[in-house]
């Protein structure tokens, strides 16, 4: 079993049973890939100054998700956003839950949210989540005070694309 997957920190009781039920889910909508690093190509959008910039190595990241000037690269595969510290994008913020939440990036670069029992909710453009949601470049995700922007990466966006990640 992945670890950032464990029910552990839940206490047994109602919301542990909802967050297994969303982990069910989540296991039959991916498959596992590697974690790679930030590209030095993601800048922020719009030639917003970006501060905070992760190391440069390993493959590119078909997506990220913005926050002001930080931006965090999806893998392909499973990315558990919480605050926990094992997880892919760690967000320290009391109010988000351990395992908050998930972004499954497939093959095909079709990227899914999942909230997973998250005690605050997980919002997607202003609508909070009820079920998995296929997410769209552009798309907002909120989490407690957090917005996170969906972006693409320049290699793998379209011409007529306006969320993407300037090279």
């Amino acid at each position: 079993m992945d670890p950032r997957l464990n029910s552990i920190h839940l206490e047994a009781n109602h919301r542990r049973e909802q967050f297994r039920a969303a982990r069910e889910r989540l296991l039959q909508a991916h498959g596992l890939g590697h974690r790679p690093d930030l590209d030095p190509a993601l800048v922020a959008p719009s030639g917003a100054d970006l501060t905070c910039v992760l190391p440069a190595c390993g493959a590119l990241p078909k997506y990220a998700l913005m926050e002001h000037n930080l931006v965090y690269p999806l893998k392909e595969g499973l990315n558990t956003i919480g605050r926990m510290s094992d997880n892919d994008i760690v967000l320290p913020d009391r109010c988000i839950s351990r395992r908050h939440c998930a972004i499954v990036v497939d093959a095909e670069g079709r990227c899914v949210l999942h909230d997973t029992a998250s005690k605050n909710g997980t919002y997607l453009n202003g609508r909070k989540l009820t079920a998995p949601v296929r997410l769209q470049p552009g798309d907002a995700i909120q989490i407690c005070d957090r917005r996170l922007t969906l972006v693409k990466h320049p290699a793998v966006a379209s011409a007529d694309d306006s969320h993407t990640i300037p090279a």
